[in-house]
């Protein structure tokens, strides 16, 4: 996608590595002694360095919703292991597969440009109409466990 700053040439990609391993230290230093503590700031680390990872490695790959599962998980279960409890098991598999569902809706719209860019992620190779199917399902189990989760029947029985 040529409106990309390294494809268009704004950026170059040995400043961008210099930059990421510059910073890195001290965005693991600011997670790990951050609001969210030591266990929550690492498994918030866990989330972005798959961001990373996605960007450098698993968007060439059929296992880039492999990142998106995990870190999407990882947002949630940080904030849970900040104030000393273990994230539901719910929790962590509504956010997964939402992170997954998010992966492929976000690609839709730019398909035909990474097949140009050589972007052969999962989504990519599977097309817009495998896409539009894999979310659905992904979101009516989304849906399943949100309605048989603690938190439904708390809000169901307050509100009904």
């Amino acid at each position: 996608r040529v409106n990309k700053p390294l494809v268009s040439g704004q950026l170059e990609i040995e400043k961008l590595r210099r930059a990421t391993f510059i910073l890195l230290p001290f965005a693991v230093i600011a997670n790990l002694l951050g609001p969210l503590g030591l266990k929550g700031g690492a498994v918030y680390l866990l989330g972005v360095g798959c961001g990373i990872a996605y960007n450098f490695y698993f968007k060439f790959r059929i296992t880039s919703p492999l990142v998106y599962f995990i870190a999407l998980a990882a947002l949630p279960a940080s904030i849970f292991y900040a104030v000393d409890r273990d994230p539901p098991l719910w929790v962590l598999a509504t956010s997964s597969l939402l992170g997954v569902a998010f992966h492929f809706a976000n690609v839709l719209k730019d398909l035909s440009a990474d097949r140009d860019s050589k972007i052969g992620g999962l989504p990519q190779r599977v097309g817009k109409r495998a896409s539009l199917v894999i979310i659905a399902i992904l979101l009516i189990i989304v849906i399943t466990i949100l309605l048989n989760s603690p938190v439904s029947s708390t809000f169901t029985s307050e509100f009904i």
